[in-house]
């Protein structure tokens, strides 16, 4: 689940399984071998990282556009468009849509 999230917002994830096999180098590392005795506290707090770490890089990711989500559905309404801009609009309008969700998700 976190290996698809940190992938929508363009982190790549190294997945570490229990037969030693991985896939995708990354800066983020998600491990499921991790030693069983762990207590139920240290995984809910790795979580909640986890989940604050995710809501910051979405919120980086979406500081990156110059526009807002609104400005660029008001800009994508107007007549006259372009076809490479109305194109643009509706890639760039799905990315955000899709920060903004993920975003809400974690809440």
């Amino acid at each position: 689940r976190w290996v698809a999230a940190a992938a929508a917002v363009g982190v790549s994830v190294q997945v570490a399984s229990s037969s030693g096999s991985t896939t995708d180098t990354a800066p983020m590392v998600v491990d499921d071998t991790a030693a069983p005795n762990l207590n139920q506290q240290t995984e809910s707090e790795n979580g909640s990282r986890v989940i604050e770490t995710v809501r910051e890089i979405i919120d980086a990711r979406l500081s990156e556009y110059d526009t807002t989500l609104e400005q660029d559905k008001q800009v994508l309404n107007r007549p006259n468009n372009s076809i490479h801009l109305r194109n643009a609009l509706i890639v760039r309008i799905g990315e955000k849509e899709i920060l903004t969700d993920m975003k809400i998700a974690l809440a």
